[in-house]
């Protein structure tokens, strides 16, 4: 008998199942996750880190799945990256982009990889402009995901809850634009290769 999941959409219940090829594809794909959650790569950073410190460490959290969704969309898991020398991030999320990556995630993540790249080979680049902030902020907004929305997000500041549309502190802002995409982009993996995994019955 092939497992199964209930999934809640916004009409109706949709039972899905799977092969238990397909299922073990899955489990080994949720499995890379939770590795990554429980290395905790952000556990240092949080909204009073430098910005570089923030985009840097963000930009490992996404190489890493977009890495995974690839090797899970195009090969079972088995990376496609292994032994090739000097595959950048710019190439995977080429890669990512002509397999069915979403325009919306392909923008955002082109525009971090900007900004950690500005980062990394300009020593006088200190911080990130508000508008472009703001302009990432936007970018994870219109990723058709599960995920916040980074107006309603918010931060304790000194025991008061306070949300990103009456935060000054760029720092505080960044830190809340780029969770916004993180959840956004791992969710969307998440589903997708559910999605890929499994099937209505």
């Amino acid at each position: 008998m092939c497992p199964h999941w209930k999934i809640l959409s916004a009409r109706r219940e949709i039972i899905r199942g799977s092969t238990t090829d397909e299922h073990d594809r899955f489990v080994a794909f949720n499995d890379q996750l939770k590795k990554l959650a429980e290395s905790e790569p952000l556990k240092e950073i949080d909204r009073k880190s430098p910005q570089s410190l923030q985009v840097m460490s963000f930009h490992l959290v996404f190489e890493f799945l977009i890495e995974q969704w690839i090797n899970f969309k195009l090969n079972k898991g088995i990376s496609l990256f292994s032994g090739i020398e000097k595959m950048g991030f710019n190439n995977k999320l080429y890669i990512a982009k002509n397999i069915g990556l979403p325009k919306e995630i392909f923008k955002a993540l082109d525009t971090i990889n900007r900004e950690r790249n500005s980062f990394a080979h300009n020593i006088f680049k200190k911080s990130i402009a508000r508008a472009k902030i703001y302009e990432i902020a936007e970018l994870a907004d219109s990723i058709q995901a599960t995920g916040g929305e980074f107006n309603r997000l918010g931060v304790y500041i000194e025991g008061s809850l306070f949300y990103a549309k009456n935060i000054e502190y760029e720092n505080t802002l960044l830190n809340l634009a780029l969770t916004a995409l993180k959840d956004k982009i791992r969710n969307y993996v998440f589903i997708d290769i559910h999605h890929e995994t499994s099937h209505p019955i």
